[in-house]
């Protein structure tokens, strides 16, 4: 089986501030369900609890690759199995049951929001509060593009620069072009 990726499953875009953010206290849920996880990536703060539900009809056995404070375990259907992150690094969680399932969790200090793009490319920070911000976008744990300046003012998300992902395929372009 073939996966394709889906913008909203695989990219979040986290807008870190200038000082350390303190970790929320509610469980942040990922989904695990249909062979994948939703969101593929996520950033969080130091200290942050996830929640993996599982919404298939059966068994999953998650760990993170190379972490001792997450081994294998079961999650039941319709279950949930809690982890707290721990400092600042990457994390790459897998199924021993499902190969195809994989998620990546990255531990930023400054994490004030994250935010998943839709289809169209367009995202939103509810409640994010008016400040400065560096906006940082991620796909399969790793960055993707470069950072780009951001300010809050007033509710309104003001970004300086477009964020960009990737540069075009200047190849495939060539050759579209002479078809």
């Amino acid at each position: 089986r073939n996966l394709f990726p889906l913008a909203p499953r695989e990219i979040c875009v986290a807008a870190l501030a200038a000082s350390a953010r303190q970790a929320p206290t509610a469980p942040l849920a990922i989904a695990v369900g249909g062979g994948r996880t939703t969101p593929v990536t996520l950033v969080v703060a130091p200290g942050t609890r996830i929640r993996f539900e599982n919404r298939d009809p059966f068994t999953h056995k998650l760990y993170a690759v190379g972490q001792a404070t997450f081994p294998p375990g079961e999650i039941a259907r319709a279950g949930f199995r809690d982890w707290t992150v721990p400092a600042s690094g990457k994390f790459e969680i897998r199924d021993e049951l499902s190969p195809s399932v994989r998620s990546f969790i990255v531990v930023e200090p400054n994490v004030a929001a994250v935010a998943f793009p839709g289809r169209d490319g367009a995202f939103t920070f509810p409640n994010l509060p008016d400040g400065d911000y560096t906006l940082k976008a991620f796909v399969s744990g790793a960055p993707a593009g470069a950072p780009i300046t951001a300010a809050v003012r007033g509710g309104n998300l003001e970004l300086k620069d477009p964020l960009v992902l990737a540069e075009p395929d200047k190849k495939a372009d060539a050759a579209k072009g002479a078809k």
